[in-house]
């Protein structure tokens, strides 16, 4: 007793089964490409993201090292510096170690980097004019204060002297 569209179903099986197959196929293909784009772009992120971290370290350490140059700058204005051959070791050092950290920045960094440690070597030198002028006046100030007094103790010791001497003019 076998059916008598034995060879219609036989066909109708094994197309079912290559349809199913093909489907199968194109579903697991779709997964294991789906996963393995993920894991290279991954990768792509990684190194991007390591780019990016070493980039906002750069900057941080260039950012820091920019204050404290300013604020050792600054303190000119605080303290009275007479001797500036110490503070020009320092700040020089200071800007040779931020040129240094500029060289190792990316390329469309760099010139800010080196037109900052330019500006901070610029800028330490116009307040050391500056305050050597502020202590050249103080120091003239003083002298001029000096001067004044002496002037005085000279007109008093002139009319003295004028007092002594009119008094000895008078009785002859």
């Amino acid at each position: 007793m076998q059916p008598n569209n034995r060879s219609q179903r036989r066909k109708a099986t094994i197309n079912f089964m290559l349809l199913f197959l093909l489907c199968t196929a194109i579903i697991v293909t779709t997964v294991f490409t789906s996963i393995k784009v993920p894991f290279s772009h991954n990768e792509v992120l990684l190194k991007d993201k390591k780019n990016t971290e070493t980039r906002n370290r750069l900057q941080k350490e260039i950012t820091d090292k920019m204050f404290s140059i300013s604020q050792t700058i600054d303190s000119l204005d605080v303290n009275k510096v007479t001797d500036f051959t110490q503070l020009d070791i320092r700040i020089a050092n200071e800007i040779t170690m931020l040129s240094t950290l500029a060289v190792n920045a990316e390329v469309e960094d760099k010139k800010l980097y080196m037109n900052i440690a330019t500006n901070l070597s610029s800028y330490y030198n116009a307040k050391k004019s500056a305050r050597q002028k502020i202590d050249v006046n103080s120091n003239q100030d003083v002298l001029n204060q000096r001067i004044e007094v002496l002037t005085e103790q000279r007109d008093e010791y002139k009319d003295k002297y004028f007092n002594c001497i009119s008094p000895k003019n008078n009785a002859k």
